[in-house]
């Protein structure tokens, strides 16, 4: 029967502002995934040293039986004194406690069984990196009031070996991975989904993610934006009357009497002759809805332009970071529907009433 894999390596998009609430739920995930790859590490440990002790106990008694040898038997009378009970109970526990800690010794020195390993990195300004074990200390240190981080990693377990492991590592452009290993490992399994469920909890909505991603794609639509509404705020030619002139003499046909008067229209229509005088027609769009249009257009490009960071810490000179642009990002939500609501609707109502003629 074919096993069942998991996809143990996942790729997130950021911008990645990481509150101070948000980095202690991290610690805490990191410190409860640490504890679990400890007690994994030691039952591992201690089955792999009873394992051991167990076939150094069997050679020990086969080494003995080989090199036992037979004894004749005693002519013990009834009136002879009895020797002594032999103490075998006290040296076999002996034996028993050497084995073990030649067993222990051997499996503890072994790559295979050294302990879990738990490392946390982040990188700050200046070519500099704060490094330790847990994040709640390393955030206790006096120095992180004075730095602004620029990435962060986290390795857990031993990374790239058969030991079960897990790291996530978020870089200076905004591109978070996490990793565990290796596949079909359960408690890898587990690690992996726990700081997936952190990431996707702190990840940035979706709209910022595409924002971040423009690319400049936002002056491509203002252009386009500008284009559209500067051809429909002109005024439209004025229409040829002779058009309505030909549908009528069309419609009575033609006669010796109307004659030249078919013959003048024709000749006004195939030439594009408008008759001096000739009111123009309205535009589609009047130039007041079209500079307001144009305006919004602009202002929220340039608000586009400014894009969040791609990753900043809410720790020491990043605190602010984080802070500031959270409340901005709170209020940018608002901003699209006060301009749907307050702009956009009334003028699209007004213009499709001067399209079609209805009331205003």
């Amino acid at each position: 029967m074919a096993d069942l894999q998991f996809n143990t390596s996942i790729i997130l998009d950021g911008p990645w502002l990481i509150e101070k609430a948000q980095l202690d739920a991290l610690s805490k995930a990191v410190d409860d995934t640490f504890e679990k790859f400890r007690i994994h590490h030691d039952n591992r440990s201690k089955a792999a040293i009873e394992q051991d002790f167990q076939e150094r106990l069997k050679r020990h008694q086969d080494n003995v039986k080989s090199k036992r040898t037979p004894e004749p038997p005693l002519q013990i009378k009834a009136s002879d004194p009895q020797p002594p009970p032999k103490k075998t109970k006290s040296k076999q526990n002996g034996l028993h406690k050497q084995l073990r800690a030649q067993a222990e010794e051997y499996i503890r020195a072994g790559y295979n069984f050294s302990p879990p390993t738990r490392k946390i990195k982040i990188d700050v300004e200046g070519n500099k990196k704060l490094e330790g074990e847990s994040i709640g200390e390393m955030l206790k240190q006096p120095v992180v009031e004075s730095v602004r981080a620029l990435s962060l990693d986290v390795e857990l377990g031993k990374p790239y070996s058969a030991h079960p492991s897990c790291t996530l590592s978020i870089s200076p452009y905004g591109s978070l991975q996490i990793r565990a290993g290796p596949d079909g490992s359960p408690i890898a399994l587990e690690a992996f989904n726990t700081l997936k469920d952190w990431a996707v909890a702190a990840q940035a909505p979706r709209w910022q993610r595409w924002w971040l991603n423009l690319y400049g794609l936002h002056w491509l639509i203002f252009f386009i934006i500008f284009v559209v509404c500067g051809t429909l705020s002109r005024a439209q030619p004025p229409v040829s009357p002779y058009i309505k002139e030909a549908h009528a003499l069309l419609s009575a046909g033609l006669t010796p009497q109307n004659r030249d008067k078919a013959i003048e229209t024709t000749l006004a229509l195939m030439s594009g002759y408008i008759p001096p005088g000739t009111p123009q027609s309205a535009p589609l769009m009047s130039s007041s809805t079209a500079t307001a249009i144009i305006l919004v257009a602009l202002i929220l490009c340039i608000i586009a332009y400014v894009s969040p960071p791609k990753f900043a810490l809410g720790i020491g000179l990043g605190e602010k970071t984080v802070n500031l642009w959270r409340k901005w990002l709170s209020l940018l939500r608002a901003i699209p529907v006060f301009i749907v609501s307050a702009i956009l609707i009334p003028m699209l109502r007004n213009l499709l009433a001067s399209w079609f003629g209805g009331p205003s």
